[in-house]
């Protein structure tokens, strides 16, 4: 069966991951979705960031097909172990959304 472990709900409620949740939460641009054994969450209809539970931490990426050709230096995966690295992930949404808006607009014009 593939769901979300008690952990993985603890973390989200009251652990590791709850700063993320309070984001979600108060950002009316994202939308959290359940995916078997991870979450996503989306903006504007794309992948934002998707994190996955790995033994005892979490894996949090983004999709690096959303810089394009620009020229980024930034994480785009990240092991989460504590509270605070998942603070500085979530410190790099502003810049993931950025890229995200981008991309989005340039493949209005391509179309």
């Amino acid at each position: 069966m593939r769901r979300l472990d008690d952990k993985f709900i603890d973390d989200l409620n009251s652990g590791i991951l709850t700063p993320l949740l309070e984001v979600v939460k108060s950002d009316t641009s994202l939308c959290l979705e359940l995916r078997g054994n991870s979450i996503n969450v989306y903006y504007r209809g794309g992948s934002l960031m998707k994190i996955a539970r790995k033994n005892q931490s979490y894996s949090a990426s983004f999709d690096v097909k959303y810089f394009r050709s620009e020229k980024r230096v930034c994480p785009t995966k990240q092991k989460i172990l504590n509270q605070k690295q998942a603070e500085q992930w979530l410190e790099m949404s502003p810049v993931f959304k950025h890229a995200m808006a981008r991309y989005f607009g340039r493949r209005r014009w391509d179309e």
